[in-house]
């Protein structure tokens, strides 16, 4: 940041985009935010742009009120889409990710074929992967089901957890230390939201 700050600009991670629309979070507090027009004519491609963790060199305005980002900094991982025979361009899910937290459900979405498609998704990346088998509640064992995993998750830890009983959510909440960025992914339906909201203590 040292040569931005030069120009008055300051720090700032996005925290959410939407259609080329960011969210973004300084040390004022979370804001809307643009990106310029010489960013946007120097892209060449998506990843180019701001996706969501990336830590970007932005100018405030309107005391809090607008955000313009004019630089990208550089990235420490990107968590892309990949399709067979198409580019990373336009499939960038995040960025700057220490732990990815891979969830499959003990339920009626439990495949390990699914599971051996976003470990290799995350494979790709600098961020280390963790599979959280979600809803362990309504499985009959648990601990089965982990060990039927733990050949096909290529090394990475392997957790039990249920949002709704609170079953592993500590041993989940262990590897969220300060300075720790973690994203979650998996179909639809596996408990992704539930269990942010139970680490946030709310409902987000």
């Amino acid at each position: 940041m040292a040569p931005f700050r030069l120009e008055g600009l300051v720090p700032a991670r996005v925290i959410a985009e939407h259609r080329g629309i960011y969210r973004v979070a300084t040390g004022q507090g979370e804001m809307p935010a643009e990106v310029t027009g010489r960013l946007m004519f120097h892209a060449e491609d998506r990843l180019d742009y701001p996706v969501v963790g990336d830590w970007v060199a932005a100018m405030v305005l309107d005391q809090g009120g607008l955000a313009v980002i004019h630089q990208v900094l550089p990235r420490t991982s990107v968590l892309a889409r990949k399709s067979v025979g198409k580019k990373i361009e336009g499939q960038a899910i995040a960025a700057n990710v220490d732990i990815i937290f891979v969830v499959i459900g003990l339920d009626h979405n439990f495949n390990l074929n699914r599971l051996e498609r976003y470990l290799a998704a995350a494979s790709g990346t600098q961020a280390r992967p963790v599979v959280l088998l979600s809803k362990s509640d309504l499985a009959p064992d648990p601990d089965l089901a982990a060990r039927s995993v733990v050949d096909r998750a290529r090394g990475a830890a392997v957790l039990s957890v249920s949002s709704r009983t609170g079953s592993g959510m500590d041993r989940l909440g262990a590897f969220l230390t300060s300075g720790v960025t973690a994203c979650f992914i998996g179909s639809s339906g596996v408990g992704k939201s539930s269990i942010v909201n139970y680490l946030a203590g709310r409902e987000l």
